[in-house]
């Protein structure tokens, strides 16, 4: 007897849908996920085309493939534990096809390698704080202030959120924003030389 695979409610009844499409439908959106690499808004929308709840299916169909990569399985040697978990709502259509289609298979491979690291970032910020500075005598007048920062990261390790303080002054933003363009410079320049030998970046936030 096939297992299950264990899924929101909502990713559920988005991949049952998939099933009920027709064959014409499934040919026309295995062909369009097969075109390249997308990003999560563009794989979205070819979606939006075919199915009433893209949403959810963008997030079934990726989350299905980081499952089985996971597990170093086919289509065809997962799919016996996705349709035992889809339920009543199961129609005949066949979707192996879809499933494997290049987009998401990518979209779930650079999302498993953007999580694989320690910590992943997940927001961040700057925090301005001015200290005063007292004198010693009895009735204390301020004399200076400090002016500190604090850069603030919120991070996801082991699927639990924390946040990591780290004391900057102005020489330090200085450098952060050193950094921080001279990686943007490089980003920019890979970009261009993959794009010149024929190589497509699978972006799983969104930039082109």
């Amino acid at each position: 007897m096939a297992g299950r695979l264990l899924m929101p409610d909502a990713h559920r009844d988005a991949m049952a849908a998939l099933t009920r499409l027709d064959e014409s439908t499934l040919t026309d959106l295995t062909k369009a996920l097969n075109e390249g690499p997308m990003t999560i808004s563009e794989f979205r929308t070819v979606l939006e085309h075919s199915v009433p709840d893209a949403e959810h299916l963008t997030e079934a169909l990726i989350a299905f493939n980081a499952w089985r990569t996971r597990k170093s399985q086919t289509v065809a040697e997962s799919l016996p534990a996705l349709l035992a978990s889809l339920g009543d709502n199961l129609g005949d259509s066949d979707i192996r096809d879809v499933l494997d289609a290049r987009a998401s298979v990518l979209l779930a491979k650079s999302g498993d390698l953007e999580y694989a690291h320690a910590n992943v970032a997940q927001n961040m910020r700057i925090i301005t704080d001015v200290r005063p500075l007292f004198g010693d005598n009895p009735d204390p007048e301020i004399l200076a202030s400090v002016i500190s920062h604090q850069l603030v990261v919120t991070a996801l390790k082991n699927d639990e959120l924390r946040d990591i303080y780290i004391a900057l002054d102005a020489e330090d933003l200085d450098l952060l924003g050193e950094q921080v363009e001279r990686a943007k410079k490089k980003d920019v320049k890979v970009r261009a030389m993959l794009n010149l030998a024929g190589i497509a970046v699978a972006d799983w936030d969104g930039k082109d």
